[in-house]
């Protein structure tokens, strides 16, 4: 994922490259990312959505996928709760303040935070990070930012661009093991330098 340097729980956020497009469904549907513009104002109708489990200390995992509407808590009100573990650029929180019980749980972390803009158009406002148990009354989930973060994904993206792609699979497939386990080529990852921003 995104690199940090000082070794600490934040920049929760990862970057996957699928092998195979996705087949478009009124189920499978792509989302936007915030595009630099969001502001607590544009905040509005944000859900999360997750196969984890539904209560605290549950060990059985939904077999069907689970969405739930979560208010915006904000940033201050955030830093009450968590202190310091929490930061305005990386983090945005969400949750019944008052009542509880609508938050993710175990099980939903890297899950969706989307919100609607005033067009009906909708967008990844978070992504399921970490939290305090699930649902409790004044302590909100909180997710990673993702606006923080478009620059690194557009540079990455670009990164990955199909031309890339191809010229690394030549070179991969000159340079791969001559290996093989029961019949079959081993299985390779490239893990990318994060420090090194792509030009």
């Amino acid at each position: 994922g995104f690199v940090d340097l000082i070794r600490s729980a934040k920049n929760d956020i990862a970057l996957l490259q699928l092998s195979h497009p996705f087949i478009l469904t009124p189920y499978i549907q792509p989302i936007c990312l915030p595009e630099g513009r969001v502001t607590q104002a544009g905040w509005r109708n944000c859900f999360t959505a997750g196969w984890g489990t539904l209560a605290y200390g549950s060990r059985q995992y939904s077999l069907t996928l689970h969405e739930v509407e979560v208010p915006i808590v904000t940033y201050q009100t955030c830093r009450a709760r968590f202190g310091n573990s929490v930061n305005s650029f990386l983090h945005l929180c969400a949750g019944d303040w008052n009542r509880g019980q609508r938050d993710s749980c175990k099980g939903d972390s890297g899950g969706p935070l989307a919100c609607q803009r005033e067009d009906f158009s909708w967008y990844l406002a978070g992504i399921v990070s970490w939290g305090h148990r699930c649902g409790l009354r004044n302590t909100p989930g909180v997710y990673t930012s993702v606006v923080h973060y478009e620059d690194w994904i557009s540079a990455y993206i670009r990164y990955f661009e199909p031309e890339s792609v191809e010229m690394y699979q030549r070179r991969l497939s000159r340079t791969r093991s001559k290996r093989e386990t029961n019949g079959q080529t081993p299985f390779a990852v490239r893990l990318f330098p994060m420090q090194r921003k792509p030009t």
